[in-house]
């Protein structure tokens, strides 16, 4: 969720931790963030994480192992290309390193 006009918006973070096929933990927050944008540059600052703790079992330590840290602590900036890919997709990347292809 996001808007464009606010440069605000949340980003759910959700999956579960398996290690040898064992189910280790779950992941569930959300991160709540601003953005600045420089051309197709976007400058994310995380402002707040919130965690859901009934849900949510994996320490930030090891969640900073394998993420960012603009998903896991606040403050935290990261920065994504976003190039229109024609009408309907978009590709994001870091640097020249494709993430994510997005269509509709």
């Amino acid at each position: 969720m996001y808007s464009l006009a606010e440069r605000k918006g949340t980003v759910a973070v959700s999956g579960s931790y398996l290690d040898g096929g064992k189910l280790q933990g779950h992941i569930r927050r959300d991160v709540i963030y601003d953005m600045v944008k420089n051309h197709e540059t976007h400058h994310f600052h995380s402002r707040e994480i919130n965690r859901y703790g009934n849900i949510d079992s994996v320490s930030d330590e090891f969640l900073a192992s394998i993420l960012p840290d603009f998903y896991v602590y606040p403050n935290e900036k990261i920065s994504y290309i976003i190039s229109k890919q024609n009408e309907h997709s978009f590709l994001i990347k870091i640097g020249s390193r494709p993430l994510l292809y997005c269509a509709n």
